[in-house]
């Protein structure tokens, strides 16, 4: 008996000693053994009756339909695979199906999810385009305004859950919340630069999440752009990879008080650094991509995702960089194999290249 308290007194020290070790950052290869070729274009016009399409917030691909969020009229276009529209949901407001905030776009196997953000919801709609239910955020958790992810009976967002003992700042930052909204898990410690509330971090305090395969997620922080976490179905960090992007801005040393002093200081600032626009991943071809963007001074004052130059690096597998290089606007979304591009989103319509990575 003596000997199996032993026994187990070893392996929760060795479990405890496994869980808490640093995972040693790999240092991705930049073997750019990969260029993008144009698939085709097409495009999408979003425009009915009286109302107009105002700029992309997020985009889907379910059930053979497109889902457009409006940053502007804080709706959901819907459209067929033909491009041709079937319905608007939303709008502004406060009510059931109304959104306070252009929502981001998540989806299940039997369901598509709105989250709003300002409104501090989601709203769930079935395979008929039918409200289901609205379900509030959990009080106790600080959620971010950043796209959610649904794996294995979780959504996965970018959230804070601070206690009295701990510094707000220090509080783990990706949340995993059941199918009701409440507080499950969270993971993911803040970086240096986040504890440390630099200038870089204070404006580039981002977390992006997308799932991968095997029901695993990656993640980003906006201030360390080297650093991406694979996590596996069991809410453990597998691998810390990456390289800082080739078109990376060395972000200028200046103090936080003399940006936040007006909002040409913020504009300037802004336009030098380098943020992460938007994590994908192409399931079939086991290739994560990330879309990062050296904004120019207009951005700030523009709402669309197009304000500066877009780039994206791909990483294979075995999490090395096989692409790293410009494309010529924001990256949407992924569909059988290739990648969206929008180009242009003028006169309510999205202009959309579409893209495959291929070997050299």
């Amino acid at each position: 008996m003596i000997k199996i308290k032993y026994i187990i007194l070893i392996l929760l020290i060795l479990l405890t000693l496994y869980c808490s070790k640093e995972i040693e950052h790999y240092k991705s290869e930049r073997r750019n053994s990969y260029e993008i070729k144009k698939v085709g274009t097409f495009c999408l016009n979003l425009a009915i009756d009286s109302i107009y399409f105002g700029s992309v917030k997020d985009i889907a691909i379910w059930n053979d339909q497109y889902f457009v969020s409006d940053r502007i009229n804080k709706n959901i276009w819907v459209l067929n695979s033909e491009g041709k529209i079937i319905k608007i949901i939303g709008g502004r407001g406060k009510g059931p199906g109304e959104f306070s905030g252009a929502p981001f776009i998540v989806k299940k196997k039997n369901q598509i999810v709105f989250v709003d953000f300002l409104g501090k919801k989601i709203s769930l709609y079935n395979r008929s385009l039918k409200l289901v239910k609205s379900i509030k955020y959990p009080p106790n958790v600080l959620i971010q305004p950043g796209k959610w992810v649904y794996s294995e009976n979780y959504f996965i967002a970018w959230g804070l859950k601070p206690n009295a003992e701990e510094n707000i700042s220090n509080s783990k930052l990706i949340v995993y919340l059941d199918e009701n909204l409440k507080f499950i898990d969270n993971i993911l410690e803040p970086n240096k630069l986040l504890k440390k509330k630099s200038t870089f971090a204070t404006y580039n305090p981002y977390v992006k999440i997308t799932k991968g395969n095997k029901n695993s997620v990656f993640a980003i922080q906006g201030a360390e752009l080297d650093k991406i976490y694979h996590i596996n179905s069991k809410r453990l960090i597998i691998k810390v990879f990456g390289t800082l992007p080739k078109f990376y801005k060395i972000p200028p040393t200046i103090k936080t008080e003399k940006i936040i002093s007006s909002l040409e200081a913020t504009a300037k600032y802004i336009s030098n650094i380098t943020r992460i626009s938007k994590l994908d991943y192409i399931s079939s071809e086991k290739i994560l991509l990330v879309n990062y963007v050296n904004y120019n001074e207009n951005a700030t004052y523009l709402r669309t995702n197009l304000a500066g130059q877009h780039f994206l690096q791909a990483y294979d597998e075995h999490y090395n960089c096989i692409f790293d290089g410009k494309i010529p606007g924001a990256l949407l979304t992924t569909k059988d194999g290739d990648f969206l591009v929008l180009i242009s989103e003028k006169n309510s319509n999205l202009k959309i290249v579409r893209y495959r990575l291929v070997k050299k």
